[in-house]
Formats: structure tokens, C-alpha cells, sequence
């Protein structure tokens, strides 16, 4: 993207010319209407009951300190919890007391708030160990190519989470900057420039988010452009900063498939975007409406996403790094409703409150309490029978008696990859049956050359089969070959090339959903030049039982049964897998064992 520097130039001044610059980007948000429309929302009241619960047990307590002995188990023994842990409950205490001092004029909150700006303010670094790319643990780094390169203070790292306090603690003096100490208020000032947006403006090479196609590029672009937009008054000085800004965002734009998919999966869609449309926004009001990022014809798919990936049931697409039943950010859907006439809500019992995220997101937070509307409601959407992303090969599929399929083709090097293509997942009344597990403990393996050492990101873990012992390999060469879909719920694909094992001439998989009935088939076609066994592999959170042949999986009153022409009972094992919060959880694994000396042909149905 090419910045007409004279034009955002003049862009800007717009804006200027109608008031809409620095702080006075958020005075509307501290006006006693906007406050009471918050405090009145209906929509708003297990937000507003949990901060004001969250308030009452904060007061009075000491903000949590980041010992050395945390910070350094990432670079030393790759851990990353014990550090983040009490990172994150910082990040608490800031949403926490900023939001309701903004709302209720506590004196104790905004008290609280003073001491953790305080602590913010007085921290080595606003990154994260695990994102300082092995020099947490350095006092400087060089950032550029050469030997001649300038070296920098690796405290000034930029990542997501430092980028976002910036943007956090720019909000926060937008909105109670006249509730809070003046001297408390100019630090805050002066770190977010000197941490965030001079750190960024001073680097002698490009940061490594600004050329990835992830929401990396939205989070870390859009808080450093909208911390300027509340901070940087001179129009000449942040025109600078946004010229070297948008074209981040426009990768981010661009790291999306064709047809709107975001392969890196649901929750990273809503990371990304909630940030993009927080930039999107002030962005807008700052050049008085002359630059408008969601006009961009790419960005409607992309908006169209979030409501596809919800099932009967609030059951949720888990495919990457993603858990299951996930949540939406209303403030951003209703933002989003209001602009794209065939963006709809997904079920409001999956809308989050502001207290959902584990990292206490602050931008989101606060434009969810300022965003929600009615819209909420008025825009639910429907169960779609069957919706295809042709780029990213997904098929996304709901019907009779709550039941949600899923299936993907693709490659095995996408964002947050997963080995898992030809894998599907199979829903009712929102419990995943068959499911993908999601994503795993962060830790320094996990995003390293032994990634799919992890039972969750390798294929075993996945519902496709282990070829003769192997599993699918990782690379963009391991993909499905002769993909194709239709409307009506099915899906075919050869997926032979993800396991590069010889003798495995051919692997079409043929996956039919019947959306009337609820019932899915499956069908692989298997052909080789030698004797080899083949598991056909399904995976549940639900422990599984054997009855008559067939295989019950039973949560509650909501169930499945997978039926089968094979004589012979599946082999029903236990996998720990140790989930994103550590904690470590049981999977079934229900193998089918095919002992091929020719072709075969193994089917199933699902009911």
C-alpha cells in the first residue's frame, strides 16, 4: 500500500479543523449521557455486576509484583504461566478500576487505578517474556541486518501486550484524566511515548509483526496508531507515524483468505478485528470521515466470519489455536451490524462480558460497553445449513436437532497450524462430540521446531486417520489434492499427500451432511501398492462407550452413534492433553484398525 503522504496529510487536517483530535476523540465517551446509557443497557448488566464485584475485591490490595525468578523461566526452562499469571491479573486490576471509575467515581477505584498505573509505569518492560524473541533475558539487541545496525534496549520489545497497555493507559487518561493526579497522568503520558510510540518511530528495521499475516499486524498496529491518534497533537507528526502504520494494516487485510476465512481461527478473528476496528474507527473521526478502512470491499467477508462459526447451541468452530465454545465481543458485533447490512449476531448467550477475556483486553473491553446496542437482538442471525469457504476449504454446515458439522481441507502450514486436514467436527445442543481440541499450553515448544511433538497440534489428535504408525506432516506441501464441495453439505478430497508414506497410492475422504436429518457419513476410499494398517481415528472430549457393535458417546441427554460395517470393536483409548490455562485434561481416541493387504473401503455414520 502506498500512502499519499499529502493526503493524509490533508486528511488529517480535516479532522483538526472539526475538533476531532487528541483526547477530544473520547469526550463523548465521558459525557454523563454516554455514562447513563452504559449504566441503563440491559445488555450491559452481567458486565457492569461483574466489575462491580471484581471493584469490591480489589480495593485495598497491593498490586502484584513481576519477580525476576517468574520473568526469566521463559528463556530459561520455557515456561511461560508462572510470569503471566500475575502479568495478567495487573491488566485486571487496570480494566477493573479504570472501568469503574469511569462509571461509578469511586474515589477507592480511582485510587486503585493511580497505584497501578504507578506499578505499569515502573515495569522493566511492557512485553511479554515469550514474544522478545530470546533476548528477554538480554540487555540490548540488535534490530536491524548488519553489524553496523542500531542497537536498542530490549525492554522497548514491541509485541501485542505492549502495544495494547499503551493504548490502554492513552484511553484511560482520555477518559479520567481529569479524576486522576496531574503527575500521575503526564507519566502515564510520557511512557506510553516513550515505550510505544517513539520506541516504534525510532527502529532501524521493520518490526517482525509488521510483515506477518496475522492478528499480530491488527493488535500491534491498530493500539500504536490509536495511542497516537489520543496522544500525537501536531498533524505533521502523526501523519509520520499512521504513513508507516496503514500499511500494516492493509497486510492485515491482505492475510485473510479471498473469501474472508480466518484460517488462524474464531478467536484470533476476534483479537484482530476488534483492534482493526478500534484504529478503524478513531481513524475515521480523526480525518473527519476522509479515510475509511471498512469501506474496503475486502474487509465485508472478513466481517461475515464471526456469525458462521457458531453452531446450534453455542457450540463453536475449533479448528487451530482455538477453544471451544467460544464467545463474541458484542460492542464489536453490533459495530459491525450497524455497518455491513448482512453481518448478523451470533446467540446472545455467547456474547461476552468485559470480564471474559483472560488478558483483560482494554480497548475491546471499553468499546463493548459503549458500543452494544439493540442491535444485539434485532440482528440475530440463523443457523445456516451450509456455508463454503472455497479458498480456505472449509465447509461449515447446521441442522436438525441442533447438530453443527464442520470439515476442512487446506495445507499443513497455516497460522496457529494444526496437522488436521481432512478433519471434521460434529456437534448437538452445543456439546462437541467429535471434536477438535483446540489449542494447548503456550509454552516455548509450542512455537517451536517441536510444535507437533504436542499430542494437540499434531493429527492424532484430530478425527483422520494414522497411516501405517505415521501421522500427517507439517508444510504447506502436505495438503489435500482434488478438494471439492457443494451447497448441500458435502465434501471430497484426496488427503494421501499430507502423510508421505510410501505405498499410500490414494486417501479420498467423502464427508455428507444431511442438515434435515442431523446425520453425517463418512466414507474413505483407501488404495494401496502394499500391506499396510490403517487407524481411522476419532477424537472426544466425551468418554465413549461400546453397545452393540457401536460406539455411544453420551453427555447428559445429548449423544451420537458412530456405526460402522467392521466386525471388529475400535480400540478406545486416554491421551492427557494439557490445555491453554495448564490445566490438564482426558481425551478419547477411537481407533478403528484396518489391516489392508489391498484396497478398502471404510464407512461411518454418525446419527
Amino acid at each position: 500500500m502506498n500512502v499519499d503522504i499529502g493526503k493524509l496529510c490533508r486528511d488529517l487536517a480535516s479532522g483538526t479543523d472539526d475538533g476531532a483530535f487528541g483526547y477530544d476523540l473520547l469526550r463523548w465517551a465521558g459525557k454523563r449521557e454516554t455514562i447513563d446509557r452504559v449504566l441503563n443497557n440491559p445488555l450491559l448488566q452481567t458486565s457492569r455486576d461483574k466489575l462491580q464485584s471484581a471493584a469490591e475485591e480489589l480495593r485495598g490490595k497491593d498490586i502484584p509484583v513481576l519477580p525476576f525468578r517468574m520473568f526469566k523461566l521463559f528463556d530459561t526452562v520455557g515456561e511461560r504461566l508462572g510470569y503471566e499469571a500475575p502479568y495478567f491479573s495487573r491488566r485486571k486490576t487496570l480494566l477493573v478500576s479504570a472501568l469503574s471509575a469511569w462509571l461509578w467515581n469511586d474515589p477507592e477505584d480511582i485510587g486503585t487505578l493511580e497505584e497501578c498505573i504507578w506499578a505499569l509505569c515502573d515495569d522493566y518492560t511492557w512485553s511479554l517474556p515469550s514474544h522478545m524473541h530470546g533476548s528477554s533475558l538480554t540487555i540490548e539487541t540488535n534490530v536491524g541486518y548488519s553489524n553496523t545496525s542500531k542497537r536498542r534496549d530490549a525492554a522497548l520489545n514491541l509485541d501485542l501486550f505492549a502495544c495494547e497497555t499503551g493504548l490502554a493507559l492513552a484511553e484511560i487518561c482520555a477518559l479520567l484524566g481529569d479524576k486522576l493526579n496531574p503527575f500521575i497522568v503526564e507519566r502515564a503520558q510520557s511512557e506510553v511515548m516513550r515505550r510505544v510510540i517513539d520506541s516504534y518511530m525510532d527502529k532501524s528495521t521493520i518490526q517482525h509483526w509488521e510483515v506477518l499475516d496475522s492478528n499480530w499486524c491488527a493488535v500491534c498496529a491498530g493500539s500504536i496508531g490509536s495511542a497516537a491518534m489520543l496522544l500525537v497533537g501536531n498533524d505533521l507528526d502523526l501523519a509520520a507515524i499512521l504513513r508507516n502504520l496503514l500499511p500494516v494494516m492493509e497486510r492485515y487485510i491482505a492475510g485473510f483468505s479471498e473469501d474472508g476465512a480466518c484460517t488462524e481461527g474464531l478467536n484470533y478473528w476476534t483479537y484482530g478485528v476488534s483492534f482493526f476496528v478500534v484504529f478503524a474507527e478513531l481513524l475515521g473521526r480523526r480525518t473527519a470521515g476522509k479515510l475509511d478502512l471498512l469501506s474496503d470491499k475486502r474487509f465485508a467477508p472478513i466481517a461475515l466470519f464471526q456469525q458462521n462459526c457458531f453452531f446450534p447451541g453455542a457450540a463453536t468452530l475449533t479448528f487451530s489455536d482455538v477453544e471451544a465454545n467460544d464467545k463474541y465481543r458484542p460492542g464489536v458485533t453490533c459495530f459491525l451490524a450497524e455497518h455491513f447490512e448482512e453481518v448478523m449476531a451470533p446467540p446472545l448467550e455467547s456474547a461476552m462480558d468485559v470480564m471474559h477475556s483472560h488478558c483483560y483486553n482494554f480497548a475491546p473491553a471499553l468499546s463493548d460497553l459503549l458500543w452494544t446496542t439493540d442491535t444485539l437482538v434485532s440482528k440475530q442471525a440463523l443457523p445456516q445449513p451450509c456455508v463454503v469457504y472455497p479458498k480456505a476449504q472449509w465447509l461449515l454446515c447446521s441442522g436438525n436437532d441442533g447438530t453443527g458439522f464442520a470439515a476442512k481441507a487446506g495445507h499443513n502450514d497455516e497460522e496457529h497450524n494444526h496437522n488436521d486436514v481432512g478433519s471434521f467436527l460434529f456437534s448437538r445442543h452445543g456439546v462437541m462430540l467429535l471434536c477438535d481440541i483446540g489449542k494447548g499450553e503456550y509454552t516455548k515448544s509450542y512455537f517451536g521446531p517441536d510444535r507437533y511433538d504436542t499430542f494437540c497440534t499434531s493429527s492424532k489428535s484430530h478425527n483422520v486417520p494414522i497411516v501405517d504408525g505415521h501421522s500427517q506432516r507439517d508444510g504447506r506441501e502436505y495438503c489435500a489434492r482434488n478438494v471439492i464441495f457443494d451447497q448441500n453439505g458435502s465434501i471430497s478430497m484426496d488427503i494421501a499427500p499430507t502423510y508421505a508414506v510410501s505405498g499410500l497410492t490414494s486417501l479420498v475422504r467423502r464427508l455428507s451432511f444431511d442438515n434435515k436429518t442431523g446425520r453425517l457419513s463418512l466414507l474413505d476410499e483407501i488404495k494401496v501398492s502394499r500391506p499396510m494398517d490403517v487407524a481411522e481415528r476419532f477424537v472426544s472430549f466425551v468418554r465413549p462407550r461400546i453397545e452393540n457393535g457401536a460406539v455411544i458417546i453420551e453427555e447428559g441427554a445429548t449423544s451420537c452413534t458412530l456405526s460402522t460395517k467392521i466386525s471388529q470393536d475400535p480400540q478406545i483409548g486416554t491421551t492427557e492433553h494439557i490445555n491453554h490455562q495448564g490445566k490438564s485434561e482426558v481425551v478419547y481416541t477411537i481407533d478403528f484398525i484396518l489391516s489392508l493387504k489391498e484396497n478398502a473401503v471404510f464407512e461411518l455414520v454418525v446419527s
